[in-house]
């Protein structure tokens, strides 16, 4: 649908979610309402939160009590979490620990599953070509979309979709 060439993937399952939190110390979020969402199994109040695993699992499920209740809303919800992620994995504090390095990514490992030829030597390669990226230049990027005229509950990708496909299929940079 997108002619997108997708060399590997890596897939982490909600438990190695968890644990990869957990291996942080937690990860900080800072939330504008209460949050109670029983199915979710989070109760937060307004403010500065570190989350643990099981609240991070819970945060990034809630929906129906966040925000709009939509599923956009909690794309972008996600997104935002997973940057916190990354910036708490990217911390020299983290780097230089051993012991938590190595948690975190024990944590990563346990619970993917990665295409057949994407192995510890790829993931080796990947990590060096990535290592001095910094969070700034991380960017989440949701697909342009439009409202869908046969079904109000759902969405259909805009025209300027296409204009993402072609500039990843490009290898240019989203948003120039």
């Amino acid at each position: 649908n997108t002619g997108l060439f997708i060399n590997h993937f890596a897939v982490v399952d909600f438990s190695g979610f968890r644990d990869m939190v957990d291996a942080l110390g937690g990860v900080p979020i800072c939330t504008k309402e209460a949050i109670d969402d029983p199915k979710a199994g989070l109760k937060l109040s307004a403010g500065t939160h570190v989350l643990d695993g099981e609240q991070a699992l819970g945060y990034v499920r809630a929906r129906k009590t966040l925000g709009d209740g939509s599923d956009l809303g909690r794309i972008k919800r996600q997104q935002a979490f997973l940057a916190a992620v990354v910036q708490e994995a990217t911390r020299p504090s983290l780097l230089l620990r051993p012991d938590k390095l190595f948690g975190f990514l024990n944590a990563a490992t346990q619970s993917l599953t990665t295409d057949s030829d994407f192995g510890l030597g790829t993931m080796k390669d990947l990590a060096g070509s990535v290592k001095n990226i910094g969070i700034k230049n991380v960017q989440f990027i949701t697909v342009p979309i439009t409202e869908y005229e046969p079904d109000p509950n759902r969405v259909a990708w805009s025209k300027d979709a296409e204009a993402l496909w072609q500039t990843l299929r490009d290898d240019e940079v989203v948003g120039e």
